[in-house]
């Protein structure tokens, strides 16, 4: 029960987000003006520029202090923040700056339970079910997407946006609660002096450029974040605002892509990884989030689009499923979360880089580039896949066991955990 009190606390945390994400920037999306293209490009990028900043820290405080104590501070910013943005969206009526800066403290804590979530599971249960749970966890994530597709888009058209603020308030108490349920034992805790904040938050990422194929993964997740992520925040909310100018399909889109994740995560945390092997639904996965794309691009037929979300979501899935779980054996215990959130820092970087450019793009060249953009983003994501065959090094440790992997990241590499 304790771990299904972690996961269901973490999906609570990310419905709630997710709603509030939809929320958002529907708002920003169909506001009066003709710049809301280069403001919500612009504030999405503000947004995860400050997570940026975070992200070294919350790594750190998560390999270097009791897990549960940083993740409970988080859950209590995570409601006051909300409750802020309620007064001052509903009562105050400040300006979109404000509230940026709002919701960028929410996509933090948000980042802090995403990053935290495989760094944990391994102190929540065996090592023959770490797999398992990753994959459960996938699947609680495309449940708390889909429902959070429901909350903040349906929501929005039946009750109203105040209401399921209100909502999502409740999800992130109920979250809080939850986890104080939860138990983390047999933490190795690293207690290693540090001179000061920059060498200690700079751990992960030594630790990142020396494993040469977690590297090569991080480049490739790199790429498709930086075209998938302002897909589903920038370019989606204007093309619906653009071409259907109500929310419901924007909801729909969300959903089938949630849908997706689902089924990918179901599939895949079915599989023994001591017989198969992480490759194919590695390189299988990334090609998928590109096809979806150009799908999405081409179709004209509303349904046809609905299907080619489901393609990317499933895609996202497997890849992540099919990466994410060889940090679970190969990472020492006491490092793991400083290597999750350096990696995390890498793919978010790209993120207000393609949000503010699509934001640009869109305003200059008008709402008609936009499944020209979806075409040659998909493509790009599409071909990035052949990078799994190309190194070496990340074809090796995809194609080992559960088994071969336990803890091989100390054996090869045990200068990347010194110093």
């Amino acid at each position: 029960m304790n771990i299904f009190n972690f996961l269901i606390s973490s999906a609570m945390s990310l419905l709630a987000f997710r709603s509030f994400s939809i929320i958002f920037v529907w708002s920003i999306a169909t506001m009066e003006g003709g710049s809301n293209s280069i403001i919500l490009g612009s504030i999405i990028a503000l947004m995860w520029l400050i997570n940026l900043v975070s992200l070294p820290l919350s790594g750190d405080l998560l390999d270097r202090n009791k897990k549960k104590k940083i993740l409970v501070f988080s859950s209590v910013l995570s409601v006051i923040t909300i409750n802020l943005y309620y007064v001052f969206f509903y009562h105050l009526e400040v300006s979109f700056v404000y509230l940026a800066i709002v919701a960028s403290i929410l996509a933090t804590t948000n980042s802090i339970v995403t990053s935290s979530i495989n760094s944990t599971i391994p102190f929540l249960t065996e090592k023959e079910n770490y797999t398992k749970y990753i994959g459960i966890a996938a699947s609680l994530n495309s449940v708390q997407a889909i429902a959070g597709a429901i909350l903040g888009g349906g929501g929005v058209a039946l009750i109203g946006s105040q209401w399921s603020i209100i909502i999502v308030s409740a999800f992130y108490i109920i979250s809080l609660f939850l986890l104080f349920l939860v138990k983390i034992r047999g933490e190795n805790i690293d207690r290693t002096e540090c001179q000061n904040f920059l060498k200690s938050a700079s751990v992960g990422f030594r630790i990142l450029f020396k494993i040469n194929n977690e590297k090569i993964t991080c480049y490739i997740a790199m790429v498709t974040n930086f075209i998938l992520t302002p897909m589903m925040v920038v370019i989606l909310p204007l093309y619906v605002a653009n071409n259907y100018h109500d929310i419901k399909p924007l909801a729909y889109f969300e959903v089938s892509f949630a849908i997706g994740m689902g089924m990918g995560g179901v599939i895949l945390s079915k599989i023994d990884f001591n017989t198969h092997k992480r490759l194919k639904p590695a390189v299988i996965g990334n090609m998928l989030i590109g096809i979806g794309i150009i799908l999405f691009s081409i179709l004209e037929l509303f349904y046809f689009k609905v299907f080619s979300m489901i393609i990317s979501g499933f895609g996202l899935s497997f890849i992540n499923i099919a990466t994410n779980s060889v940090r679970s054996f190969a990472v020492p215990n006491e490092f793991r979360a400083r290597l999750e959130s350096a990696i995390f820092f890498l793919c978010v970087v790209t993120i207000p880089i393609g949000s503010q450019s699509f934001g640009y793009l869109i305003q200059y060249f008008g709402h008609e580039i936009m499944n020209t953009l979806l075409f040659v983003m998909g493509a790009i994501v599409a071909l990035s896949s052949f990078t799994f065959f190309i190194s070496k090094h990340t074809r090796e440790i995809l194609l080992k066991s559960n088994d071969q992997l336990d803890q091989i990241y100390i054996k090869k590499y045990p200068s990347a955990f010194k110093g």
